[in-house]
């Protein structure tokens, strides 16, 4: 789904790619608060069902079982070459955007593909599978949440943005509510404390009743008075 700011002027401008979470989700036509806030500051805004996204199918959505950081991320780069050879997106101005899931992909976009995105931001999102994967213990579902990410320990190591943070070029941005029950604020916390003894690019911000989901107007505030501020450092119109 593209949304094009009301000043397009059809030729390559800063584009946002804004990965959904789940993983096993979709996004559609309902109205989405980052994207529609993203537009409005000027960016045009993709958000691309990559696969282990459901809507299209149960073979397709179940390619998010044990996917994280693989063919999942690599659609997420190809969303940006469709940009930059539709003419829409100007390469050396991509930023990736993303919260839950999509703030994990956000971090392993700049990991994985570190020439590819000028910046990233990562609202509730996961930088240490192995991590995450023994908090699942306290899960309802664990056995069906361990499955998701699959068992092959090492493979999460190697798609942990947290281990992956040498590589890392582009700013970030990071952040997250001490309140949120899905995705543990240590998530954050180990990423922010990886970037900043490898010397990089970083902020962190700490909500201080902040939930998953943005529930509270004060943290909605913060959080998107936050990221326009980054995004006009680091991705200018």
């Amino acid at each position: 789904f593209l949304s094009l700011p009301k000043n397009f002027a059809n030729k390559p401008t800063a584009a946002i790619i804004l990965p959904h979470g789940g993983p096993m989700s979709e996004d559609g036509k309902s109205f989405d608060m980052f994207s529609t806030f993203m537009a409005n500051r000027g960016y045009v805004v993709f958000q691309p069902n990559f696969r282990g996204s459901s809507g299209y199918g149960h073979d397709f959505m179940m390619q998010a079982v044990g996917g994280y950081g693989l063919e999942m991320q690599d659609d997420l780069e190809d969303a940006v070459k469709y940009l930059v050879e539709q003419k829409i997106a100007d390469p050396k101005r991509v930023c990736i955007v993303g919260a839950s899931y999509g703030g994990y992909a956000a971090l392993m976009g700049v990991a994985k593909t570190p020439d590819l995105f000028q910046c990233a931001v990562s609202f509730a999102g996961m930088s240490d599978l192995i991590k995450m994967s023994n908090n699942f213990r306290y899960f309802t579902n664990k056995n069906t949440a361990r499955k998701q990410f699959g068992e092959d320990r090492g493979q999460l190591k190697e798609t942990s943005p947290v281990r992956l943070v040498e590589r890392i070029k582009a700013p970030v941005l990071l952040i997250h509510g001490k309140d949120d029950s899905v995705v543990p604020v240590e998530q954050s916390r180990v990423m922010a404390s990886a970037l900043k003894d490898e010397g990089k690019t970083y902020e962190y911000i700490e909500l201080e009743d902040g939930t998953h989901h943005l529930d509270y107007l004060p943290d909605r505030k913060q959080t998107f008075e936050a990221i326009d501020k980054f995004l006009n450092k680091y991705l200018p119109l």
